[in-house]
């Protein structure tokens, strides 16, 4: 029995859709198992059947809309949290907690005695240049950074002009659901189902699916599925996208809007390729969720996603949907080529299971607490 106390921050409500909440759900699951007790703070949770381990903690808040009372707010609650909790180890999750925890650790707001660790599940190229500054000059008073890929340690260390001795990669994994449940692949009728899938964001280049989409169906082979996910206030703009990519696919469309876990599981298992568009995308977890559920995933060469996809003849520039469509039609119509890909990523989908995660980082903070 470890019982140790782990007090995890998250900038988001763990009931919003996104792989860095999914992804930290899971890990905190897994150091419950392990004896560790849990603590995590939330933004308000809307969804009343959201439920965790009854032994998990969560602190709920109500994060204050501007961005700049966001981080005091924060600062008040993780003193807050010290002090009500007494946390061994606190975690932040997120880039915006992070920020909040070093400028109390900086001013004297937090005990020197506890041991912070930071998670990095953005991309430092994706930081404006105060978040970038913010973390280079104080990135001593971290007793850990986490990384989930290779590539974004190195962009850091590249910033720093230097290695980072306390630095550690941990990938982010899927929950055993997605490797115990596989739907079975519906008869296409010699059709060729290509998926995208994400929130309806700049940076995850839905223009280039419109592209990707339209250079596909042009000969009617194709059927082109999405799951899409409308930030606040967005819905009439993806209402109006819909629109526009039901003219390119000429209706051959098909869309899954705010999907929950079980609708993800179905939308995958019918596809033949998913595509992420994203640009400085961090991880894309989303290539992993469909890898499970046997399909071709294809990438940009942006950030960290192609260290996940682990080939590169399905790594394509950012938003040259030219490329991306070429290396689909491929692979798509040879029966024995588009086989041998999906069992490949298949067995890919392995190498990010929670049991290789929940070891790392038990070793990680059992490092810490001995020192």
């Amino acid at each position: 029995m470890i019982n140790k106390k782990i007090l995890y921050l998250c900038d988001y409500s763990l009931d919003a859709i996104g792989g860095a909440q999914k992804s930290l759900l899971t890990m905190a699951n897994a150091m419950d198992q392990l004896g560790y007790k849990v603590i995590i703070t939330s933004d308000l949770i809307k969804d009343k059947e959201f439920s965790v381990s009854e032994n998990i903690t969560i602190q709920q808040w109500k994060k204050p809309a501007n961005k700049y009372m966001a981080i005091i707010s924060k600062m008040f609650l993780l003193i807050k949290c010290i002090r009500k909790y007494k946390p061994d180890v606190v975690h932040a999750q997120f880039s915006q907690f992070a920020f909040a925890m070093l400028l109390a650790r900086k001013y004297k707001l937090i005990s020197g005695k506890v041991p912070l660790v930071f998670t990095d599940r953005h991309h430092f190229l994706g930081y404006n240049d105060r978040y970038k500054n913010m973390f280079v000059n104080n990135l001593g008073y971290l007793k850990k950074i986490i990384f989930t890929t290779e590539n974004n340690r190195k962009e850091w260390e590249k910033a720093l002009g230097h290695e980072i001795e306390h630095s550690a990669v941990v990938s982010n994994v899927l929950e055993d659901k997605w490797f115990e449940q596989k739907c079975e692949s519906p008869n296409h009728d010699g059709k060729i189902y290509v998926g995208f899938a994400g929130r309806f964001v700049d940076w995850k280049r839905w223009d280039t699916v419109l592209e990707i989409s339209e250079k596909l169906c042009k000969d009617g082979r194709y059927v082109i599925s999405i799951a899409i996910s409308a930030p606040k206030g967005e819905e009439k703009s993806v209402d109006d996208y819909i629109k526009q990519l039901e003219e390119k696919t000429r209706g051959q469309l098909n869309v899954v809007r705010d999907g929950d876990e079980d609708e993800m599981l179905k939308f995958y298992g019918e596809l033949d390729f998913f595509v992420l568009t994203s640009e400085n995308e961090s991880f894309g977890r989303t290539l992993i969720e469909a890898m499970t559920q046997n399909t071709v995933v294809l990438s940009t060469n942006s950030g960290g996603a192609p260290e996940v996809v682990g080939r590169n003849d399905t790594i394509f520039e950012v938003a040259d949907s030219e490329e991306a469509s070429n290396i689909i039609k491929t692979i798509a119509f040879d029966e024995s080529k588009l086989d041998s890909y999906k069992k490949w990523f298949n067995n890919r989908s392995k190498s990010f299971s929670r049991d290789s995660m929940k070891q790392k980082m038990n070793d990680i903070y059992m490092q810490i607490l001995d020192n």
